[in-house]
């Protein structure tokens, strides 16, 4: 005979009340001693601050890299324009100097730029992440997969850095990474320093006092990551890497030459190895880090142009033409580099006149268009529009009096 098993039901909300009270009586957890100087936990925050472009419309999303000891809770947070390799290891870096020595482990998340492969005992780490760690005389061991209670820590350090940092920085227009960082800096001293709520002193009080003086000196110079590759000079002198170009010497142009390039520098050197040039990184795609050294003499001084002589010839011709070539002028890195759409805008002036070009720079100024093809096409429809009035005001109404004329003639006796 069959037996027939009997099974109680639940409504929702009562299984609910049920299986929390069973978890709370049997999901017991083990509570770790944080020794001082012992971890260093390691992350990115999912929110992000906007850095903007000189140009209208260019924009880019930055990602705060956090590091935080579980002792004292001290952090440390710096702004990347991505979440690469190479952002990832400035980032250790940059947080080691700023507390004045290494820990003895070093513990980020099973993100890509740390490890190749994740796995629960023996996570695969990536071929950098151990020469830094090497070079530190450190050691890397990621938090195990799906486990936040690993790096709690650094997990609440990003929050509150969403929180306070992100949060209070949100409305302000940033151009400049520098300027970002200078800005989350601040925030992260202040932030340090603030009292605990329910203990005496402060993160940065009880980094001083406990745990500086347990980690490990750091070497002489800072730890770099670089990436290298080969190009070509174009004949506009400059040389494409990672998707932004940078200046050489004219002298140049046509040769084969090495790059060299860290987080935020980008060097350029012969097959030899003597260095060419050096710039900034590049931030936004197709960007041009030009030098105003390796710019031809004939390109800066065609025919004398200056900014200061663009802005004299734009405001003889009206304030809104003024401001547009103004707005042109500074958009790029080095003034030169806008000096042939100015002319071309100032020369529309013979086309279409003093008049519609001040009524294109006004509606120009309004949208935000600041290209030469973007101005000339507001100034040619604004022309045409003039034209069609002026035709419909002077259209020719002979035939009214012609009709009147031949009335009048057909009355007469």
């Amino acid at each position: 005979m069959r037996r027939v098993c009997c099974v109680k039901q639940y409504g929702i909300s009562q299984f609910n009340a049920l299986l929390n009270e069973y978890a709370s009586q049997h999901n017991i957890s083990l509570r770790r001693d944080r020794n001082p100087g012992e971890v260093l936990e390691l992350d990115w925050t999912g929110s992000s601050i906007v850095l903007h472009g000189k140009a209208p419309g260019l924009e880019r999303k930055c990602h705060l890299f956090v590091a935080a000891f579980p002792f004292s809770g001290y952090f440390y947070a710096e702004a990347f324009p991505d979440e690469k390799i190479h952002s990832w290891l400035k980032g250790i870096a940059d947080s080691l100097s700023f507390f004045g020595g290494v820990p003895v482990i070093l513990r980020p998340d099973n993100t890509k730029t740390a490890t190749i492969k994740a796995d629960r005992y023996e996570p695969e780490l990536n071929a950098a992440m151990i020469e830094l760690s090497e070079y530190y005389h450190t050691v890397t061991i990621p938090a195990r997969v799906r486990k936040p209670r690993d790096k709690n820590v650094v997990e609440n350090s990003v929050r509150f850095v969403s929180t306070y940092i992100i949060a209070a920085l949100r409305n302000q227009v940033f151009y400049s990474l520098e300027e970002i960082n200078n800005a989350v800096r601040e925030m992260v001293l202040e932030l340090n320093d603030e009292p605990f709520t329910k203990k005496e002193g402060s993160r940065r009080l009880l980094f001083d006092n406990e745990e500086r003086m347990h980690l490990l000196p750091l070497p002489p110079r800072r730890f770099q990551l670089f990436e290298r590759a080969r190009a070509k000079i174009a004949p506009d002198y400059h040389v494409q890497f990672d998707k932004c170009f940078y200046s050489v010497h004219p002298k140049h142009i046509s040769e084969e030459v090495r790059i060299k390039a860290s987080a935020d520098t980008v060097m350029i050197l012969l097959p030899s190895g003597e260095e060419i040039a050096r710039h900034h990184r590049g931030v936004f795609k197709g960007q041009r880090m030009t030098s105003p050294h390796h710019i031809p003499p004939l390109h800066q001084e065609i025919l004398g142009w200056s900014g200061d002589s663009f802005r004299s010839e734009a405001k003889r011709i009206g304030t809104d033409t003024y401001m547009l070539i103004d707005r042109i002028l500074t958009s790029r890195q080095y003034e030169v580099q806008s000096y042939k759409i100015c002319r071309g805008v100032l020369n529309l002036k013979n086309k279409v006149g003093a008049k519609i070009l001040e009524l294109a720079a006004g509606e120009a100024l309004d949208s935000g268009i600041i290209s030469y093809k973007g101005i000339k096409a507001i100034a040619e429809t604004i022309g045409m529009d003039a034209e069609d009035s002026e035709t419909t005001a002077h259209k020719d109404d002979s035939y009214l009096f012609l009709t009147h004329s031949s009335e009048r003639k057909e009355g007469k006796p």
